[in-house]
């Protein structure tokens, strides 16, 4: 079973690599589909939030690059995704046309 440029032993290994892309797929799209990024604890940006919780960052366009080209080596089209924000799509589709 060849997939993934890798010859497999079998299925389960196969099913678990498979699993992961999906995994890491969806947790790509959910960054984009926000159009932001949660800082960890003890990260901040001045003046963005101040005194909130939850410190969510827009994601800057080299950010949002390397996350459309990571989700095109796993296998997704950036092109078929719905819900983007206006500006994240933009520089999306302006990654793929280079």
């Amino acid at each position: 079973m060849a997939r993934g440029g890798k010859d497999w032993e079998t299925q389960e290994e196969l099913e678990a690599y498979l699993e992961e892309k999906r995994r890491q797929k969806a947790g790509i799209e959910g960054v984009l589909r926000r159009g932001t990024k949660i800082l960890k604890e003890g990260h901040r940006v001045k003046d963005l939030n101040p005194g909130g919780r939850r410190r969510e960052v827009p994601l800057s366009e080299t950010q949002i690059t390397r996350r459309v080209r990571e989700y095109e080596r796993l296998g997704g089209r950036v092109d078929k995704l719905i819900g983007l924000p206006p500006r994240v799509r933009e520089i999306a589709l302006g990654v793929e046309k280079e």
